[in-house]
């Protein structure tokens, strides 16, 4: 019986050492996956340093097209005084046909000038070290029978020693119960506070990824609707210059008909004095530059127009870039919470796991626990029926 408890308490230390070695190797499991989730977190922190970068880059380009506008509302005052300019033009050449009217002279050369038109702790655990070591079993015993009262003290120190073996016993059940008790509860209590740093992990990612989704949102009303805006206003002033073209050439088809009609006056007073005709084409001629000089103005309007409208289609392909990019990054932070919640699930799924092991384990002891009462139990009965033999012995 005594070779027997020692072979079940080598057994036992045995599966002990192996639960040493599966905490180990879990262990080091999880300092491999906090090692990994550490470099996630410095993607994240690159991650985050790219978008304030494209933020700032998004600002620089609003104060630009702030600048552009500044520019575009300097050339309408510019278009606006030049349409001020025209008028007073046309006041003077409507003088000027009253004044031809009286005239009967000659003009001999008109030349008219066309300008072009505009165009983004780990804390280890503790094996089983504080258990018991198991005492040598002890042998009876059996002299033979020499007397009655040498018997009796035999019975009497293997009784004691029985008895001291199962103080032993007792004692070692209750160390190795506490033991695996606390071992339960520290491991238990792991699991908790996985779960709950799984959980702050999970909300800090919802609340970051909430957060860049507002960003996102609010970037693309803000530049949307500046690029609206933008693209309202310079709208208005190619519509501006559009109609300052036409009543340009109004003015210029105006001016043929003038020539026209001076053609048929000249036709008709060709005797009229030299003076007043040299008076009136130097009047016409001082017109005429200035006529050009107005054209020209235009015509460098016209150019910076064209310009503006292709620095907006830029800033409009580089605003559809940059709403692109925004969108495949937030596709793969949605793609990253979907692999940490699963990341999350297998962790749950291996919790369980381990929690049924370690109810297993319990249930190992329990039975080891159950046994051992057994056996005692058994021994104890054995003692008695070695006294109750000894007893009748003796009295016979």
């Amino acid at each position: 019986m005594a070779t027997g408890q020692s072979l079940r308490r080598k057994g036992h230390f045995k599966s002990s050492d192996i639960a040493v070695e599966y905490y180990k190797t879990k262990l080091k499991e999880w300092s491999l996956k906090f090692s990994r989730q550490e470099k996630e977190v410095e993607e994240w922190k690159k991650l985050f340093a790219l978008e304030s970068n494209a933020e700032r880059e998004l600002w620089e380009g609003e104060k630009e097209s702030n600048r552009l506008r500044s520019l575009i509302g300097e050339l309408q005052l510019a278009l606006y005084q030049e349409r001020e300019l025209v008028l007073g033009l046309m006041r003077e050449n409507d003088q000027l046909k009253i004044k031809e009217a009286e005239l009967v002279t000659k003009l001999q050369h008109l030349e008219l000038g066309e300008g072009p038109e505009p165009e983004p702790a780990k804390c280890p655990r503790r094996g089983c070290s504080g258990a018991a070591r198991p005492r040598p079993p002890t042998r009876q015993r059996h002299p033979p029978e020499q007397g009655v009262s040498a018997q009796v003290e035999r019975l009497l120190e293997a009784k004691a020693l029985d008895h001291l073996k199962i103080v032993s016993l007792e004692a070692e059940l209750e160390e190795r119960t506490a033991t695996c008790r606390r071992q339960v509860a520290h491991m238990l209590e792991e699991r908790r506070l996985g779960k709950l740093e799984c959980e702050l992990e999970r909300k800090i990612l919802e609340r970051k990824l909430q957060y860049w989704e507002e960003r996102y949102e609010l970037l693309k009303t803000s530049i949307g609707s500046g690029v609206l805006a933008h693209i309202r206003q310079t709208r208005d002033s190619i519509e501006t210059d559009q109609v300052l073209l036409e009543k340009s050439e109004r003015l210029q088809r105006q001016l043929e008909e003038c020539t026209r009609q001076l053609e048929v006056m000249e036709r008709k007073y060709t005797d009229l004095a030299s003076d007043r005709l040299e008076e009136s084409s130097t009047h016409v001629q001082f017109l005429m530059e200035r006529i050009s000089q107005k054209d020209e103005l235009i015509s460098d309007y016209n150019t910076r127009c064209s310009i503006l409208q292709e620095q907006l289609d830029e800033l409009e392909q580089a605003h559809k870039e940059e709403v692109g990019k925004l969108k495949v990054e937030k596709s793969k932070l949605f793609e990253r919470v979907k692999m940490l919640e699963k990341r999350l699930e297998d962790d749950k799924k291996r919790r369980l796991l381990e929690g049924e092991g370690f109810r297993n384990d319990i249930k190992l002891l329990r039975a080891k626990l159950t046994n051992i009462e057994r056996q005692i139990k058994r021994h104890r009965r054995l003692k008695q029926i070695e006294q109750e033999c000894q007893e009748n012995n003796a009295f016979e």
